[in-house]
């Protein structure tokens, strides 16, 4: 596969103008959750890094396996064969980091907001709420992030213009909903 600038912008352009325009609607999760947010303004402090961090550990994973299936070709992206521990060691690491980044990130906001009077639901609920809703939206990312690297891949397209920016966008827009959702669930 030859790459050139001209080829990365016509296989990316189309999924970076969809991409920028399912964004926008990520917001709208918010809006139904404003009674919860009244009640414990501390949730909304989670929303940013929760987003940002969802995004970014699984599209690190998808760079991953794409990279993967550039340097030992499409079977390495399998969970039989001679590479299945690859992909299977590249997941568990996607969600080792994914609860370790969020079990550190909910104690520190939580004690950190608290001391300036933010209103939190309790510790044991908060990293309920956050590391239920990550395992969700991690489980799903990692699923995206497989099969689009092995559809363009078979379509023989480069798997690091679509599986990045596709797994941000999936989690920007799932995990507000999953979050929200959660929080109703919990609280």
């Amino acid at each position: 596969m030859r790459y050139t600038w001209k080829r990365i912008v016509i296989e990316s352009l189309p999924l970076l103008i969809f991409t920028s325009f399912v964004s926008t609607f990520a917001g709208s999760a918010m809006e139904s959750a404003i009674s919860i947010f009244t009640v414990y303004p501390g949730l909304l402090l989670f929303i940013p890094a929760f987003l940002d961090g969802c995004g970014d550990i699984n599209s690190t994973f998808a760079s991953k396996i794409a990279c993967t299936m550039h340097m030992l070709g499409p079977d390495a992206v399998s969970f039989t064969g001679k590479y299945k521990n690859i992909l299977f060691n590249n997941i568990i690491f996607s969600l080792l980091s994914t609860f370790a980044f969020f079990t550190i990130f909910s104690i520190v906001t939580q004690i950190a907001g608290t001391m300036v009077g933010i209103v939190f639901p309790s510790l044991e609920k908060m990293l309920f709420i956050v590391l239920s809703a990550a395992a969700i939206v991690s489980l799903f990312l990692i699923m995206v992030a497989i099969i689009t690297t092995k559809i363009v891949v078979k379509y023989s397209l480069d798997p690091d213009n679509f599986g990045s920016p596709l797994v941000a966008t999936a989690a920007d827009l799932f995990a507000a909903n999953v979050y929200v959702f959660i929080c109703f669930i919990v609280l």
